[in-house]
């Protein structure tokens, strides 16, 4: 018999999934379930709307379509993960999927809740490509109330005009829905609404923080994980989303003379004419801070900056961590490797990428008028000190991509490492219980130019999946494997990710960057990236523009340039 599950909305019947173990047990899955009304139509940029009662039978056992998107698809993906390949997308895309353990609670208000939010730089991705069954196996099989949910994405998501009439963050409400949602249906699937974790990596990350410390939605979870992405980087929050809004409402004839009739004419327009104009300049920008559309300070959803926020925040038990080369998949020709990105170093030029061609990007890229300037001489002489030449002439005999790893370096210092350091030392600084870890081991087989992780090089362990080719465990990845669900299973059931593997203790005073090496044999290190954090946090008191932050200190608000 299929399992069942009494909602508000109605009933839902899912399927079995036996575990690919011989323990003979199984977890309910249910898949593609509604949380919000279809935000077609008029609903098209409107905060979401919670759904009606009902009594019908809905089957739940199929994916439903992902957030239309327009970033490009991410290719070898295994076809196991995936019931269709590549996912349908649509506007009608408010859906999550549950992963419920089969057997009776053991706890008396229920199994507690572990909810996935995908990543994707806010203009891509779904719920689908993570599938169910390693989900399941791993987090349910291990008594977690599994959920992954979908929210609105680009334009969709975080359309601003910059007032009060599209204040943006819309994606952001789609979370915020979703977890309202859960504390009204979760018990059918025996989850505890009072237990639950949020989880995610990438722009999934960054809009975890976020949520941490919204009042709209920091008091409807207990904990968080935040993996390789922090709401205080530039490209996650930014008032240039407006800009690029209103771009795209030009492309498509709504450059109107009022924000009321802008947003009533882009309402009108087929979403096929909005997809086609966001192409038109590509789902990324060329440069530090990529992402065309993202969150915003809006007054609403976020009421005050968010150092207040923070301060004000209920103190939520938090992993956070990276990968030690993120920027990897943004230097280097991966079949993933993001489309028509100029950072992209190709194959034929890897070999003889230099200090001229560290030097120029620093000169182009980061250190630009427009953002230092009177002081950009200055700005572009220390980050050249300490990117090209900090400790070089040894290590540049050694190491013939010196140069090319101190690029990917700068790039995944400013758009994750920093800010997720930075997020860090707030939220323990406020007396949040604070767990950091860096993600740097590589299978020895794997040879790359750049030693270290990329961006996503987690997924095989948690999910089953590689957005760069196959991926072979060995006994070692096996163990790595281990290490890493059992720490995330922990830390979901009792606030405390440690395990059997080892202890796993908060950052504090005594240790304000102490972190967790995950490794088959982990340890225990201290003062993760000093030398760059510091560097980064002197970079911001002697200059006005903060580039982490992608903010003018003294107006708060992005520099205006071309992508």
């Amino acid at each position: 018999m299929e399992p069942i599950a009494k909602l508000r909305q109605g009933v839902v019947e899912g399927f079995q999934f036996k575990y690919p173990d011989e323990s003979g047990r199984s977890a309910n899955v249910f898949l593609g379930i509604p949380y919000a009304k279809p935000p077609v139509g008029l609903r098209r940029f409107e905060k979401p709307e919670p759904l009606d009662e009902g009594k019908e039978v809905r089957q739940t056992k199929r994916f439903e379509a992902g957030c239309l998107a327009f970033a490009p698809p991410r290719p070898n993906l295994p076809a196991a993960n995936l019931t269709v390949s590549p996912p349908p997308t649509s506007e009608d895309c408010l859906y999550l999927n549950v992963m419920a353990p089969s057997e009776k609670s053991p706890f008396p208000k229920g199994f507690p809740v572990l909810v996935w939010v995908h990543g994707g730089g806010f203009s891509g991705g779904s719920a689908e490509m993570y599938g169910f069954k390693a989900l399941a196996h791993e987090f349910a099989g291990q008594g977690i109330v599994m959920v992954s949910i979908q929210y609105r994405l680009g334009l969709f998501g975080f359309f601003s005009t910059g007032d009060t009439t599209a204040p943006g963050n819309i994606g952001m409400w789609d979370q915020r829905q979703a977890l309202l949602w859960l504390h009204e249906n979760v018990q059918a699937f025996n989850g505890d609404p009072n237990r639950i974790t949020v989880w995610g990596q990438n722009a999934g990350s960054a809009s975890v923080g976020a949520l941490s410390v919204s009042p709209k939605t920091r008091d409807l979870f207990t904990q968080s994980i935040e993996m390789s992405g922090s709401v205080l980087a530039g490209w996650a929050t930014s008032n240039r989303v407006v800009d690029e809004s209103m771009q795209v409402a030009k492309n498509v004839g709504c450059a109107l003379k009022t924000p009321s009739l802008v947003k009533e004419c882009m309402k009108a327009k087929s979403s096929e004419q909005l997809i086609s104009s966001m192409q038109e300049t590509g789902w990324r920008r060329d440069a530090i801070n990529f992402a065309r559309f993202q969150m915003r300070l809006d007054g609403e959803f976020f009421d005050k900056d968010f150092d207040v926020m923070l301060a004000e925040s209920p103190k939520k038990p938090t992993i956070q961590g990276f990968t030690s080369q993120e920027a990897m998949l943004t230097t280097l020709p991966f079949p993933g490797s993001p489309r028509q990105s100029k950072f992209i170093v190709p194959m034929e030029k890897i070999q003889e990428f230099g200090r001229d061609n560290l030097v120029k990007f620093i000169s182009e890229e980061i250190a630009r008028p427009e953002f230092f300037g009177n002081k950009v001489e200055e700005a572009r002489e220390k980050l050249v000190q300490f990117y090209a030449d900090r400790n070089a002439t040894l290590a540049q005999s050694a190491d013939p991509f010196f140069y090319l790893t101190r690029y990917t370096q700068i790039l995944s210092d400013t758009q994750f490492a920093i800010p997720s350091l930075m997020e860090v030392r707030k939220k323990s600084d406020e007396g949040w219980p604070v767990y950091l870890y860096l993600s740097n081991y590589m299978n020895p087989k794997i040879k790359l130019p750049v030693l270290g992780t990329y961006s996503t090089h987690e997924f095989p362990y948690l999910f089953g999946l590689s957005v760069v080719g196959p991926f072979e465990f060995d006994k070692e990845d096996r163990k790595l494997q281990s290490l890493m669900v059992s720490s995330f299973a922990n830390f979901v059931h009792s606030g405390n990710p440690s395990t059997a593997f080892g202890i796993w203790p908060a950052v504090n005073e005594e240790h304000p960057l102490g972190f967790f090496d995950m490794r088959p044999d982990p340890v225990l290190r201290d003062n993760l990236m000093l030398d760059r954090f510091n560097f980064w946090k002197q970079m911001a008191q002697d200059f006005d523009y903060n580039l982490i932050r992608d903010v003018n200190q003294k107006t708060e608000q992005p520099v205006r340039m071309e992508s």
